[in-house]
């Protein structure tokens, strides 16, 4: 495109920086934010977040902030994009303050805002402000994805949760490995059935295949930090979750 002397819009700048992002190629993107003041491209919100998310992914954050905090027409998008920035760097406690000038500045936070939010929460072991957080997506009704509903299962895991992974692959490596539980269907089932459901409604979950060990444990942890009664069915036999045991005696 450069050899033959077309010019390239916004749209085109913005896939770049976006590959840029994906493979961690800092010197590509440095060259493309040279490039945008060199010809005096119109530096929209939409090219400055994705010139944000380039430099958080390639672990340049203060360089990102140093744009984000240059952008007085921030939207939600950028907002978020620089929110999990930081929790991608591990500087949690900073996305959390950012999240609090974000409500100073009167933006509403989505389900991408709340996921990253929740992530900071389970590394700080901040419970109490996961609660919140918590309260704060049934109240408003965000929409759960599996991203928001992952993040709420890792909050609940830390009230005292060890992960038991011995029924995950064994060639996989030890983080991969607490992933892959959090994941697990009926962890997500409850996770959403306790955000669709009021404090002490019971909450069912069905599945053809056996519980394993590790969303038993989970379930029982969850039955008496939220004090909501859950019900599995299982391959077996029902499993009746409540005040922290199950009806299985853990058989």
């Amino acid at each position: 495109m450069g050899l033959e002397r077309i010019e390239p819009n916004e749209v085109v700048l913005v896939n770049a920086l976006t590959a840029c992002a994906s493979t961690r190629d800092l010197d590509a993107g440095t060259r493309i934010y040279k490039y945008i003041i060199k010809n005096q491209i119109e530096f929209t919100i939409v090219l400055k977040t994705a010139l944000i998310k380039m430099y958080c992914k390639c672990n340049r954050v203060a360089l990102a902030r140093e744009i984000f905090e240059r952008s007085p027409d921030r939207n939600l998008v950028c907002w978020n994009t620089m929110i999990n920035g930081h929790v991608e760097d591990s500087d949690y406690k900073e996305a959390l303050a950012l999240f609090r000038e974000m409500q100073a500045q009167g933006v509403k936070p989505d389900n991408v805002t709340l996921s990253s939010l929740l992530t900071s929460c389970s590394h700080l072991s901040a419970l109490e402000l996961g609660r919140w957080f918590h309260h704060y997506i049934e109240r408003e009704s965000i929409h759960v994805d599996v991203a928001l509903g992952t993040a709420l299962v890792d909050m609940a895991k830390e009230r005292g949760y060890t992960p038991d992974k011995v029924s995950v692959l064994r060639d996989m490596e030890e983080e991969e490995k607490e992933s892959a539980l959090c994941r697990h269907s009926e962890k997500l089932a409850v996770a959403f059935g306790l955000l669709s459901t009021g404090p002490g409604t019971l909450v069912r979950v069905m599945k053809n295949l056996r519980i394993c060990g590790d969303c038993h444990s989970m379930m029982k942890l969850v039955s008496e930090a939220y004090g909501q009664e859950i019900v599995v069915l299982d391959r077996n036999r029902f499993h009746r979750f409540k005040d922290g045991s199950c009806s299985c005696n853990d058989f």
